[in-house]
C-alpha cells in the first residue's frame, strides 16, 4: 500500500493541509492566509509550535520519565503482537493483513485529530508499528493444535480491542511530547532508551529496537 506519510509543515496562520489535500483554503480561511503572508516578521517563517518551545529539559528526571512512559506504552502495544502471530498461524491466517492494515491506519487519522496529534506523526508511528508487529508475529512458532475459525475470530476480536486500548494509552503519552520530538536530543535520548533499557521483550528485538528509533521522528531535526 502506497501511503503517503509526509509531514505536514505548519504556516504562520495555523491552516494545514493535509496529504492528498488539493483544494486551497476558501473564505475566512483564505483571508487569514493572507494576513499571513502579509506578516515578515520573524516569527512569520517559524512554525507555530516551535514558536515558544525550547528543548526538553533532560537534565531534569521529569524530562526523561515522559519519553520513558511513552516508550513502556509503545513497547506493551507490541508485546500484544506475538499472540496475535501465534493465533494466525493456529488458524492459518497470513500475518500480512492489507485490509486491515487500511482500517488501522484509517482510524489513526481519526484519533490523531480527535487527541489534538499531528496527522502525519501519528500515521508514521503507526506504519512503523505494524513493520514492527509482522516483525514480531513471524517470529513466534506454529501451535501444535490447530484453531478453529470460531475460536480464531473470537480471540482476534478480544486481542484487537486490547490493543486498541492500549493504543489510546500511547496518543496520550505522546500528546506531552510532540512539541519537542523536533530536537535531536530528544531523539539522541528515545535511542538511548531502546539500547539500553528496551521496556519490554518486544523491543528487545533489535529489527523492532531500530524501526522503533524512526517512529517519533519528524521531517526536521533541530541541534
Amino acid at each position: 500500500m502506497n501511503t503517503d506519510f509526509s509531514p505536514i509543515v505548519p504556516s504562520p496562520s495555523g491552516i494545514h493541509l493535509l496529504p492528498g489535500d488539493r483544494k486551497a483554503p476558501q473564505g475566512k480561511a483564505q483571508s487569514m492566509l493572507a494576513q499571513a503572508d502579509m506578516d515578515t516578521g520573524p516569527k512569520a517563517s517559524r512554525p507555530l509550535h516551535t514558536m515558544a518551545v525550547r528543548a526538553l529539559d533532560l537534565s531534569d528526571t521529569a524530562g526523561r520519565e515522559q519519553i520513558e512512559n511513552l516508550l513502556v506504552k509503545v513497547c506493551e502495544r507490541l508485546g500484544f503482537m506475538p499472540e496475535m502471530g501465534r493465533l494466525k498461524k493456529g488458524y492459518g491466517a497470513p500475518i500480512l493483513d492489507k485490509t486491515q492494515e487500511e482500517r488501522v491506519l484509517a482510524d489513526a487519522r481519526i484519533q490523531a485529530d480527535r487527541y489534538g496529534l499531528p496527522v502525519d506523526l501519528v500515521l508514521h508511528l503507526t506504519q512503523v508499528q505494524m513493520d514492527a508487529a509482522k516483525i514480531l508475529q513471524e517470529g513466534v512458532k506454529k501451535p501444535e493444535n490447530p484453531i478453529s475459525e470460531a475460536d480464531f475470530k473470537a480471540a482476534q476480536e478480544a486481542l484487537r480491542e486490547r490493543i486498541s486500548a492500549k493504543t489510546a494509552e500511547v496518543y496520550t503519552a505522546l500528546k506531552p511530547l510532540v512539541n519537542y520530538l523536533e530536537f535531536k536530543s530528544v531523539q539522541n535520548e528515545i535511542a538511548r532508551q531502546l539500547e539500553n533499557s528496551p521496556p519490554s521483550d518486544a523491543c528487545k528485538n533489535k529489527y523492532v529496537a531500530e524501526l522503533l528509533k524512526t517512529a517519533f521522528q519528524p521531517q526536521t531535526i533541530l541541534h
